[in-house]
């Protein structure tokens, strides 16, 4: 599954993603994600699916254009241990450093009234993918990516 997004993000000149509970998986770092995995996966296969999302990261050494977008929750929500977490946060703002990558933060204290239900990953204007813990959907067409684009759009407005 990894190494199919891989080539997906490969093939989009502009990534765009949104999480409203988890850093996501572009700017994870490997005991965050580990830690993430280990409640699906278990010893060597925990081990390879941590090491192609880690992989999939090489995408940000690229020309593409990033727009990542995570609730404030998706930061103080205590699964894997303070100093986990704590490197994790590190490494975001070494990442933010980047002039290609934009990470939004929607505050907790800021009103939404469009609902939040769940992450979501678009591709260009070509793609919309949806992951769940045990599936992933890839949307092709026009209207729901564009309906996914206009989420996109105003969850981006909500973030600092």
């Amino acid at each position: 599954m990894q190494e199919r997004i891989g080539r997906i993000e490969a093939a989009s000149a502009r990534l765009r993603s949104f999480h409203p509970a988890l850093v996501i998986g572009l700017l994870q770092t490997p005991d965050y994600a580990r830690a993430l995995l280990s409640g699906a996966y278990a010893g060597a296969d925990r081990d390879r699916m941590v090491s192609a999302r880690l992989a999939r990261q090489q995408v940000l050494d690229t020309d593409r254009t990033f727009e990542l977008l995570m609730t404030e929750g998706a930061l103080r929500w205590h699964f894997v241990w303070p100093l986990i977490m704590a490197e994790q946060v590190e490494h975001l703002g070494r990442v933010i450093e980047r002039p290609d990558v934009h990470v939004g933060i929607i505050p907790w204290t800021r009103p939404v009234i469009h609902p939040v239900l769940h992450g979501f990953h678009l591709y260009d204007q070509r793609a919309v993918m949806l992951s769940t813990e045990t599936a992933m959907a890839t949307m092709t067409d026009r209207r729901q990516v564009a309906d996914f684009e206009t989420r996109f759009s105003l969850y981006a407005e909500l973030a600092d």
